[in-house]
């Protein structure tokens, strides 16, 4: 079964970020980090992008186990790859906690992406379980003593999401539009 052809405008961003790294002299990007830069759900098809680029004739990349050297066959700039990372061994420098490390990691950005993914598109959204009468009234007192929604969440014990799941019912009860304050744009004391 033949493959649908990738969108040229993704195959051109993700050369760039590569030109872009090759440049500077940084280390190419990671397969996660050009699927959130395309905005992708998951790392998966990267590897189709890296290989149309590669059978154009425009890369050349050398794999490594925790790495890649991407050259720019052009200009013959190369990415950057530390020397700890130049291994071709599958366990040859690697530990069982370092890997444990990357795996946690990773789960903890994929449920991150999830979660502003449900957050964002009703169609996906987890259902949402209510707050407990406790927690209500602690969501409702830390809102009343200034505290910004995530502040308001995380001292009735929920989770962000849910925090702001609740805030918008309550605007919603109100007849107000919701118009949260972040804790990132007040300056907290020192």
């Amino acid at each position: 079964m033949p493959q649908p052809a990738l969108p040229q405008h993704r195959i051109d961003r993700v050369f760039a970020a590569f030109e872009r790294a090759a440049r500077n002299g940084a280390v190419a990007p990671t397969n996660l980090e050009l699927a959130m830069m395309l905005g992708l759900s998951s790392p998966g098809s990267i590897p189709n992008y890296v290989g149309v680029l590669e059978a154009a004739g425009l890369i050349t990349v050398q794999r490594f186990h925790r790495a890649r050297r991407v050259t720019i066959v052009e200009s013959g700039l190369s990415t950057h790859v530390p020397p700890q990372l130049q291994t071709a061994g599958r366990y040859s420098d690697r530990t069982v906690k370092a890997d444990c490390a990357q795996r946690d990691q990773a789960l903890r950005t994929r449920e991150a992406i999830q979660a502003v993914r449900r957050f964002t598109n009703p169609a996906q959204q987890c259902p949402f379980k209510p707050f407990l009468k406790a927690e209500a009234d602690a969501f409702d007192d830390a809102l009343a003593d200034g505290a910004s929604v995530e502040e308001a969440a995380l001292a009735a014990g929920r989770s962000l999401l849910d925090g702001y799941r609740q805030f918008h019912r309550i605007c919603d009860e109100l007849g107000e539009p919701p118009r949260p304050e972040f804790a990132a744009d007040r300056e907290l004391p020192l």
